[in-house]
């Protein structure tokens, strides 16, 4: 968010190469974060919970995740398009903080959840 800064940038990052590579490294550990949210936990999940019916619980947790993520992405190009410079900033800055709080909750709920299910498993 802060590289969206022309003000800023010109500021601290002397350099349109040092201020590539540092968006090229915040991509890729955002990419890098996400993908694990993205790419494994709803197999987990559905391996974990739903044993016989895991195609029907991917194709659930994908559709619910679709309809939470279309207002974000609406709200998203509001954003961009009523602020201008500091829109990308302002987009930039939400998303972090969405993924940082579903990230947060993720952690401390994801294995109270696992847990129990696994020790359910072990009783039937």
């Amino acid at each position: 968010a802060l590289c969206g800064n022309q003000n800023l940038v010109n500021t601290f990052i002397p350099s349109k190469k040092i201020l590539a590579g540092i968006i090229a490294l915040l991509a890729g550990s955002m990419s890098y974060n996400l993908s694990f949210q993205v790419y494994q936990i709803p197999p987990m999940v559905a391996s974990t919970l739903f044993e016989e019916n895991k195609a029907v619980c991917l194709s659930l947790l994908d559709a619910f995740g679709f309809f939470l993520a279309s207002p974000v992405w609406a709200g998203t190009s509001c954003l961009i398009s009523g602020m201008g410079h500091n829109g990308w900033m302002a987009t930039w800055t939400l998303l972090a903080t969405l993924f940082a709080i579903g990230g947060s909750i993720m952690v401390k709920v994801m294995p109270k959840i696992l847990l129990k299910q696994a020790e359910k498993g072990r009783l039937n």
